[in-house]
């Protein structure tokens, strides 16, 4: 039996090699047929060494629908002309939010009798631009639309993966220290389907330990009994937190301080309004980003805005960052202090966290006003809105907040961090919280591998590994 797996690639472009990746997991195919218009032709070539022992066919030859919805029966017949070439006993069709057009007009010459229709959905969140098998597996579930009987079939391993899309791609170390680590989980879960059919999801993963050893001891064990399960990430990211501000009473300060900065960076904890100086109830515990438009104002953040997580929302909703939020040079300034100035355990492990956010928020080229350079940085912020008044201030430090902004009568804005349980999104809260959650979890492993030197030489270590 010949099975034939059929994607077609559009934009999205994270979509496209979402929907073949996770097709080639729960299809096993003896064959890939890709097929595009001409003007992807030269992506998708590019795909063809990523992959290894897999057959590849591909059709670039599709008419561009751009200014005349004339040009749809000419794609139709495009399709119908491929399919006569083709023998197969078995298909396998994943959509993806590509091109709505195309892949109607493919369903429309497909043999329903021997093809299964699949949907692959995506809960963006922090992922957004990413691609599975760099995104995780229990998020990506495969739908089956229409079925023939025959799925899902586990064979392919995504191990058998060339890195090169992901290595060739322009982005931040950091975040592709994250992404590099949600695939090592993946490879982890090649038994486990993630497939979803109108009666069942067949997507049972096995438990994931997380150890914060100290002095040779576990002080801190979070077991996540079912990786596969949403509730139970989440539950257990905020068991961790608890587990850490329990473990202050018990170990030096420093330690704490760079555990619980570990948590902020990651998205354990995440940035949520907690009050305003004008007035903003109605925005309490609401994520940092979702507020924006609401409070619809310019915002100049304070340097803890930073270690806060903010680089964390900026990979979901960049355009959002970028039009309301504004950095100021005095931000740049403090980062680089940290990075080189540093005399204690947490402050040598603040400034090699200082360089990873500063090569995120430099990639971002995010706004800048380089009128304030005063430090520290709170005060030049301070100094300038009681100069001109036309932005708001943000900050993480309740003092400033309340002895500094709101001494002077300045609209300022406090945020705190928050455990995901008890975030509210304004907007697709429950596939966002598990977006976010998944994020934070990979995040914190990644960070933790990248400070593991340093960690060891304060008798800190921090494990992940599965159970089966």
């Amino acid at each position: 039996m010949k099975r034939v797996l059929i994607i077609f690639y559009s934009h999205p472009i994270e979509a496209s090699l979402t929907a073949l990746f996770r097709g080639l997991e729960v299809c096993n195919p003896d064959e890939v047929i890709i097929i595009s218009t001409r003007r992807r032709g030269d992506e998708v070539r590019k795909l063809l060494g990523i992959l290894k022992n897999i057959k590849f066919r591909i059709f670039t030859s599709i008419p561009d629908i751009e200014t005349s919805f004339n040009e749809i029966p000419q794609v139709i017949d495009h399709i119908k002309n491929i399919f006569k070439s083709l023998t197969y006993d078995e298909i396998c069709f994943v959509s993806s939010a590509g091109s709505r057009i195309e892949v109607s007009a493919l369903s429309m010459v497909l043999d329903r009798s021997k093809t299964t229709v699949l949907y692959v959905s995506f809960p963006w969140g922090p992922w957004t631009g990413s691609f599975y098998p760099y995104t995780p597996k229990p998020i990506q579930i495969v739908h089956e639309i229409h079925g023939s009987g025959v799925l899902p079939v586990v064979g392919f391993k995504i191990s058998s993966i060339n890195h090169g899309l992901i290595k060739n791609l322009t982005l931040p170390s950091f975040r592709k220290d994250v992404l590099l680590t949600q695939f090592i989980l993946n490879t982890q879960l090649a038994e486990t389907p993630c497939y979803a059919t109108r009666d069942s999801i067949d997507c049972m993963c096995p438990t994931l330990y997380i150890d914060i050893v100290y002095k040779g001891m576990s002080r801190i064990h979070i077991r996540i009994n079912n990786y596969c399960s949403w509730d139970n990430v989440i539950r257990s990211l905020d068991e961790l937190a608890k587990g850490v501000v329990e473990f202050k009473s018990t170990v030096h300060d420093e330690i704490y301080k760079i555990l619980e900065l570990m948590l902020k960076i990651s998205g354990i904890y995440v940035p949520v309004i907690d009050e305003c100086s004008f007035g903003c109830r109605d925005l309490k515990d609401v994520i940092l980003i979702d507020s924006l438009d609401k409070i619809n104002r310019n915002i100049i953040a304070d340097t803890n805005i930073i270690y806060s997580g903010l680089h964390n929302q900026i990979y979901e909703r960049e355009n959002k960052i970028r039009r309301y939020l504004e950095l100021p040079l005095c931000l740049y300034l403090e980062l680089y202090e940290h990075q080189a100035q540093f005399k204690s355990p947490y402050t040598r492990i603040r400034s090699l966290i200082a360089q990873l956010l500063a090569d995120e928020i430099n990639f971002w080229k995010l706004p800048t006003n380089n009128y304030i350079a005063h430090k520290p940085c709170e005060v030049g912020i301070a100094l300038e809105l009681a100069r001109s008044r036309e932005c708001i201030a943000i900050t993480a430090d309740r003092h400033a907040y309340e002895r500094l902004f709101r001494f002077m009568n300045l609209e300022s804005i406090l945020v705190k961090p928050q455990i995901l349980s008890k975030v509210k999104f304004l907007t697709n809260e429950k596939s966002r919280r598990a977006s976010y959650a998944y994020y934070a979890l990979a995040q914190f492993i990644a960070l933790a591998r990248r400070l593991s030197n340093e960690l060891n030489k304060y008798t800190l270590r921090i494990e992940a590994k599965f159970e089966f």
